[in-house]
């Protein structure tokens, strides 16, 4: 009966863990910017996305990482972080972790002279 009653308490730990998490994610304010690749790099999965700022009317840059669960498309195709040039232009969904910076959730390429 001990047990039981153990194998019980840890899944409802694990099923309180799951929907803590969930919750973050949900929580997490997303942003987008769009604008032009500066740099990017494969080996860490970091992007440098440059934009106009209109109201000082230059280019600022901001560093994104790319994690593994990143979405990347170009058109309807999914495409690889490789498949990035530098000067294409972008549209990037993002979110402050405040543990590593800005993350990317999904990536669009809107050069579609790349296909």
């Amino acid at each position: 009966m001990k047990r039981i009653l153990i194998i019980f308490l840890v899944v409802l730990g694990l099923l309180q863990i799951s929907v803590y998490c969930a919750d973050q994610l949900a929580e997490k304010e997303i942003k987008t910017v769009t604008g032009d690749i500066g740099r990017v790099d494969w080996v860490v999965s970091i992007i440098t996305v440059k934009l106009l700022d209109p109201v000082r009317n230059y280019y600022d840059e901001i560093i994104i990482s790319v994690p593994d669960g990143a979405k990347i498309t170009r058109g309807s195709e999914n495409i690889n972080l490789s498949d990035i040039e530098i000067s294409d232009e972008v549209a990037v969904d993002y979110y402050d972790d405040p543990a590593g910076g800005l993350k990317a959730i999904s990536i669009r390429d809107l050069n579609e002279g790349n296909e």
